[in-house]
């Protein structure tokens, strides 16, 4: 229930433009990256939790799922937005969903 509430807080900060909703979105990530370790290999789980210095990313790299870091890289992007942000680069990560002069209004 808590990952569905803050997916659902960060889309509807997303709605109303609020650059928050990425942050949130990525704390989702991160903590469904913790709660997948601890399911599939609760021994790398106890070394992570017991270390010091275990970044978000050790929890998502622990996942072994192909695009997390991707899709991590692409919310930090949205997440700090400002003039410097790569927004572009961002959406370049994923080609398949870049489809520049192709609309998906109907005419």
């Amino acid at each position: 229930m808590l990952i569905s509430s803050t997916l659902r807080s960060g889309y509807w900060l997303w709605l109303e433009g609020d650059d928050r909703g990425m942050g949130i979105l990525r704390s989702t990530l991160a903590q469904a990256a913790r709660l997948h370790t601890w399911y599939f290999d609760a021994s790398l789980a106890r070394e992570l939790e017991s270390a010091d210095l275990t970044a978000p990313t050790d929890w998502m790299q622990a996942t072994n799922w192909p695009h997390i870091g991707q899709l991590d890289a692409a919310l930090c992007e949205f997440a700090h937005a400002n003039q410097d942000s790569r927004i572009d680069g961002a959406s370049a990560m994923y080609p398949s969903l870049n489809r520049r002069g192709t609309s998906r209004v109907s005419d």
